[in-house]
C-alpha cells in the first residue's frame, strides 16, 4: 500500500480516455487539443488494477472527448474495475452511433459490460452538434433492456437557477426525457474559458474573486493536500485540479502518488496556506504578470497560471535542446 499521507483520501480515478469527439461543443476545452488517440486499453486496465491494490479506490470515471470512440479502452476499464471490486462510470453524449444496427451494437456492448453508471450529457451545448433525438433513442433502448444506471447530466451557465437563454434551452432538452424517468444529476456550471468564452462571458463578472477561497471549499474544486480524485489525461499527465503531478509514460502511477507532495510546488503550497491571497503573493514573487481582476474565478486565474508555467517550461526545454545541438 502507498503510505504517502497526501494520497490517503483518493477514492476516484477520472480517466480522460481521449480528447477526440464526434461533437464540437463550443464550451469544451477538449476540442482545442491537437493530440488525437487515446489511453491504450492495456495501459488503462493496468492502472486501475494496480492502483486498486495501493489505495482505497472506490470508483473510476471515464470521460472525454467521447470515450466510446475507443470502445476497447472502455471495455478494458469496465472489466478491470469489476476485477478490482470498484465502481465504473461512463460519461457519453450518447450520439456516436451511425445507424440502428450500430446503436444496437453499442447498447449491447454497454449492457454486457454493465458499468455501474452511464451518464448522458444532455444540454443545449451538446445538442447544437448532436441532435437530441440521438441520445434520447439511445437512452430509451438502454431503459427498455433493463439497464438501471442511467443519469442525465446537464451543463449550466452562471448557476443552475439562473434564467439565461442557455439554461432555458437546457431545461427544454431535459423535458424531452421526462417520460423515460431518468434521474437528473445536479450538473456542472461551466466557466468562461477558452474558445467558448465569448459565448457566455456576458453572464459572468470579472474580478469578483472570493478572498476567502480555499481549494475544496467550492463545488468543482478539491483539497490539494487531501485530494478525493486524480485525473489521467490522454497524453499521460496525472493531475490534481489544474496541477500536473506526473506522467504515466515517464513514471508508473504508484511512484507518482508515492512522491506527491503539494508542499514542493510553490503555487500549491501558497494556495494551501493562504488561498487566493497566497496565490497572488506567489505570482508577485515569481514575477508572473497576471491581473486577478481580469479573471472570472480563482480557478480561471489558476488555470492561466498553469498555462504560463507550462509554456515557460517548454521554452526552457527548447533552450536546453538548442544548447545541446550547438555543442555537437
Amino acid at each position: 500500500m502507498i503510505e504517502n499521507q497526501y494520497v490517503q483520501s483518493i477514492r476516484e480515478i477520472r480517466l480522460m480516455v481521449t480528447y477526440d469527439c464526434n461533437g464540437r461543443c463550443r464550451h469544451c476545452l477538449s476540442i482545442q487539443r491537437k493530440q488525437t488517440g487515446c489511453i491504450p486499453a492495456k495501459t488503462a486496465a493496468a492502472i486501475i488494477c494496480n492502483l486498486a491494490q495501493q489505495i482505497q479506490l472506490e470508483k473510476v470515471t471515464m470521460f472525454g472527448g467521447e470515450p466510446l470512440l475507443y470502445p476497447d479502452t472502455v471495455e478494458a476499464v469496465c472489466r478491470a474495475a469489476k476485477q478490482a471490486g470498484i465502481q465504473s462510470s461512463l460519461i457519453t453524449n450518447g450520439g456516436l452511433w451511425r445507424d440502428a444496427d450500430d446503436m444496437q451494437t453499442q447498447a449491447e456492448l454497454l449492457l454486457s459490460l454493465a458499468p455501474d453508471e452511464i451518464i448522458l450529457a444532455v444540454d443545449t451545448f451538446h445538442m447544437e452538434f448532436i441532435p437530441l433525438i440521438r441520445p434520447y433513442i439511445f437512452a430509451g433502448i438502454l431503459k427498455d433492456k433493463g439497464y438501471s444506471g442511467l443519469k442525465l447530466r446537464p451543463l449550466w451557465v452562471k448557476d443552475r437557477g439562473d434564467e439565461n437563454i442557455f439554461n432555458q434551452e437546457t431545461r427544454e432538452c431535459l423535458r424531452t426525457f421526462e417520460h423515460l424517468q431518468i434521474p437528473i444529476d445536479p450538473g456542472l456550471v461551466i466557466q468562461p474559458e477558452g474558445s467558448g468564452q465569448r459565448y457566455i462571458e456576458r453572464f459572468y463578472q470579472k474580478g469578483q474573486l472570493n478572498d476567502a477561497f480555499r481549494c475544496g471549499s467550492l463545488a468543482g474544486t478539491q483539497s490539494l493536500s487531501q485530494p478525493a480524485s486524480i485525473t489521467i489525461q490522454p497524453n499521460g499527465d496525472v493531475t490534481v485540479c489544474n496541477f500536473t503531478i506526473g506522467n504515466i509514460y515517464q513514471n508508473d502511477p504508484e511512484t507518482i502518488l508515492e512522491e506527491y507532495d503539494p508542499g514542493k510546488d510553490p503555487a500549491m503550497a501558497a494556495l494551501i496556506s493562504d488561498g487566493l491571497k497566497g496565490l497572488i503573493g506567489y505570482m508577485e514573487e515569481a514575477g508572473i504578470m497576471l491581473n486577478p481582476n481580469e479573471y472570472y474565478s480563482v480557478c480561471g486565474l489558476c488555470s492561466a497560471l498553469q498555462r504560463m508555467r507550462r509554456q515557460g517550461a517548454a521554452v526552457v526545454k527548447e533552450n536546453e535542446r538548442q544548447e545541446w545541438q550547438n555543442k555537437q
